[in-house]
């Protein structure tokens, strides 16, 4: 699509902090979202306990269209909380980065999961699925990795072999699987599933950051506005967010000889901007992974 046609965004991700905002400055953009016709806010509240905000919002919209995905520490949800959330029409998503934590209390498992991926858990991904699988858990995502949150990990290509053969063992179409990272999509879909793929930032997707800055995706961190003092209609209709598009539209420079670059639109955009400051250069996991 071209960036001068841009329709508004319909995929919302929104971390959330407890005590930064108002409740006035939360409830506005909870009525922007309802305006703009979001069809999925992906709420992350990472806080123990739940915040407030988090309860805020889900009363604001609970008459909305709006389809809520609302993902929580693991560790966050005591009795009380677990009731209140399972009363209400989300999708729940308890979020960890340890194998571990489902291992030990499986019947705690409240939901759905979310399994953060790092360089030391990453080859606890076949656990993680057969332990879902095992446990009737309808859905696991392996989250968009976030701008702020410090190192940005991508799997070396022997990582990614070895994933794949153990893979072959699972049966994964017991799972819903949500996965973000493109070069993890091979492992997990097949090759009809990649066709057209590419960057959504600032496209059918943006992020809210616990700041109220609006960037393409949790991964890339060129604001396009913040919602403090600009409405989401605004941001949307921006000349930045026209410009951003057409950076990711067009595949990196250094792509433009690659023979499935029609396929892999460069890769992670968000991970190529962070590491190497630029749109012009591949992202840097493709190295480890043709």
């Amino acid at each position: 699509m071209s960036p001068d046609n841009l329709i508004d965004p319909f995929i919302v991700y929104w971390d959330i902090n407890s005590s930064r905002h108002s409740d006035d400055v939360i409830f506005n953009i909870c009525d922007e979202l309802i305006k703009r016709k979001i069809f999925v806010l992906n709420l992350r509240d990472l806080s123990n306990p739940v915040s407030a905000t988090v309860c805020g919002i889900l009363d604001k919209l609970a008459g909305s269209n709006i389809k809520i995905r609302l993902t929580v520490n693991h560790d966050s949800l005591e009795k009380p909380m677990i009731r209140n959330l399972l009363e209400r029409r989300i999708s729940l998503f308890t979020e960890t980065d340890s194998v571990e934590k489902f291992l030990s209390v499986p019947g705690n498992i409240i939901g759905n999961v979310s399994f953060s991926l790092n360089k030391k858990n990453f080859h606890e991904i076949p656990a993680v699925i057969s332990f879902c699988i095992k446990n009737r858990i309808k859905e696991l995502e392996f989250p968009i990795q976030r701008a702020e949150e410090g190192e940005i990990f991508y799997p070396a290509h022997s990582e990614v072999d070895q994933l794949a053969h153990a893979l072959k063992e699972i049966p994964l179409e017991l799972l819903k699987l949500t996965v973000h990272d493109p070069f993890l999509w091979k492992v997990f879909f097949t090759r009809e599933h990649l066709e057209g793929m590419g960057c959504n930032g600032a496209n059918t997707m943006i992020y809210i950051a616990d700041n109220l800055d609006v960037t393409p995706c949790p991964l890339l961190p060129v604001t396009l506005g913040n919602l403090c003092s600009e409405a989401l209609k605004e941001i949307f209709s921006s000349v930045k967010r026209r410009q951003i598009r057409k950076e990711l539209i067009a595949p990196p420079y250094e792509c433009r000889e690659c023979a499935i670059v029609d396929n892999c639109k460069g890769g992670c955009r968000g991970r190529a901007y962070i590491l190497l400051e630029t749109f012009d250069r591949k992202d840097p996991a493709c190295c480890f992974y043709c």
